[in-house]
């Protein structure tokens, strides 16, 4: 699944930077790893920066948010609330 930085980068009004992400290959997926240090060593100005960075964090909820509900699938495979145990009971008779 193709991964569009720029669109991303435009819907966060950070289009200056685009060519940036581009010429460092950082797409969506690898945006979730950029730290402070990475944005700095790509020269983004604080401003830029620390909006880049809540941007991130909101993508890294995303991900996490998608991955739960492709694991849940269908309501017939969701776990019920309360668990099953099969159970043994055993009596001891007094003669």
């Amino acid at each position: 699944m193709a991964r569009d930085i720029g669109a991303w980068l435009v819907g966060l009004g950070l289009d200056a930077y685009v060519e940036t992400f581009v010429e460092n290959q950082i797409d969506l997926e690898a945006a979730r790893d950029l730290t402070e240090a990475d944005l700095r060593e790509l020269a983004i100005p604080m401003g830029p920066r620390k909006k880049l960075l809540r941007a991130i964090s909101l993508l890294g909820e995303a991900a996490v948010a998608a991955s739960q509900d492709s694991k849940a699938g269908t309501p017939a495979e969701q776990p019920s609330a309360a668990e099953r145990r099969q159970l043994t009971v055993m009596s001891l008779a007094q003669p």
